[in-house]
């Protein structure tokens, strides 16, 4: 749940940085700081016009990542987060163009509904329809595959930073509005994982097999 607090640091940490709208790895605050040094305070939210997917290719990393593409029937979750480019972090997203967004592609629905009559909430319209949003869009989409599957290390880095925020909600709604669960490769990396900027999640309120087999069988009755 997004406390006023929360609010208030996220506009303190966002002076004279851009906004991203991250959707993958970097919904996990243990990912961000640890690999990235990313230390601002994020804010839920999601994001209408773009589809995620498992599309992102990395050639160098032997893996395939969550990417977005604009769509304007799906929407996806995300979290805000306050940042300045740097080469540290156009490196870990160099296999993304970043898209800018409207203030109108973002959904402040929950945000709003707590805290429309607060200081924090004007603030937070006025500052968000001041500085620059961010979106990692996939140029070359390609599904993943045998040479280039999407580890279960990375999948549990990003329901992990869904849980922080919107907890059980929060990974339903990953799964939800993630599309290619029915055509994607998948490879179980728990004993060591692959992911190079994976989070460590001990004894999770969650089993992410469990979760990706689910969400694989019920997009094949679609």
């Amino acid at each position: 749940m997004t406390t006023v607090s929360d609010i208030e640091r996220f506009i303190h940490d966002a002076q004279n940085k851009v906004i991203i709208a991250g959707y993958g790895s970097l919904l996990s605050q243990y990912s961000r700081e640890t690999y990235s040094q990313i230390l601002s305070t994020s804010l839920a939210v999601d994001v209408k016009g773009w589809q995620r997917g498992w599309i992102t290719r990395s050639t160098t990393e032997h893996q395939t990542y969550a990417g977005a593409v604009p769509d304007s029937n799906s929407r996806l979750c995300a979290q805000l987060i306050a940042l300045q480019f740097n080469e540290k972090f156009e490196k870990r997203e160099k296999d993304y163009r970043f898209s800018r967004l409207q203030l109108s592609d973002i959904d402040l629905n929950e945000i709003q509904a707590k805290h429309q009559n607060s200081q924090a909430w004007e603030a937070l319209l006025i500052l968000l329809d001041s500085v620059p949003i961010y979106i990692c869009e996939t140029l070359d989409a390609k599904t993943s595959s045998t040479d280039f599957p999407v580890n279960y290390s990375y999948i549990n880095t990003c329901i992990q930073g869904c849980y922080e925020k919107r907890a059980n909600a929060g990974i339903a709604s990953f799964f939800e509005h993630t599309q290619g669960w029915d055509s994607g490769v998948f490879n179980d990396d728990a004993t060591k994982a692959l992911y190079p900027r994976a989070t460590i999640s001990l004894n999770p309120p969650w089993d992410t097999t469990s979760l990706i087999e689910n969400a694989i069988k019920q997009s094949l009755k679609l």
